[in-house]
């Protein structure tokens, strides 16, 4: 697959609020640009952010959501 076929392709994405639920203030002001409410984010930017900030499988933080 050509790097121009990766690009076209839609990511999916997933909604910002369960992971603003779970950090403290601290880190929303930190992170301000990435979590606005209403908000989404790729697959892969909720796993490295689950994983490395909150120390959670991104299932725990979207349920079954996160397997759809």
């Amino acid at each position: 697959m050509s790097n121009a076929n990766r690009k076209s392709r839609k990511q999916r994405r997933l909604p910002v609020e369960p992971i603003l639920k779970l950090i403290p203030t601290v880190s929303q002001r930190e992170h301000s640009g990435m979590f606005k409410p209403g908000r989404t984010i790729r697959y892969h930017d909720a796993d490295r952010f689950c994983v490395k900030h909150l120390g959670l499988h991104p299932f725990f933080v979207y349920g079954d959501e996160w397997y759809e």
